[in-house]
């Protein structure tokens, strides 16, 4: 059986509710959400790095950097957003199909 066999089977038996799956699919920090917040912190934050306002990138440089504060408030600001948007069932599936392709690496025309 595979993961969703199994949930499916749990909720089957009404051990746990889709809303459980959900909240807790919510929770997990994917690859692809990592990468969608490290972009957006690049492109969003007005802090300035060189002085320590922000201390992004010296938390990636340490161990458990999802964990450590700057990272964490960004990540509970993305989820924030994707709650609230509802956003939040397509935006992984949306990464994971774009990177599982490819981008086209053929030249452009003329």
């Amino acid at each position: 059986m595979n993961e969703r066999e199994i949930l499916d089977q749990l909720v089957a038996e009404e051990k746990i509710t889709e809303k459980d799956i959900t909240e807790i699919e919510d929770r997990i920090l994917t690859e692809e959400k990592t990468i969608i917040i490290d972009s957006l912190h690049a492109r969003s934050c007005k802090l300035n790095h060189d002085i320590g306002e922000c201390r992004w990138y010296e938390e990636e440089q340490l161990r458990q950097t999802w964990a450590r504060p700057y990272h964490s408030a960004w990540v509970d600001l993305f989820n924030s957003f994707l709650t609230s948007t509802k956003l939040i069932k397509f935006i992984p599936e949306a990464v994971t199909e774009e990177s599982s392709s490819g981008p086209d690496d053929s030249p452009l025309p003329g």
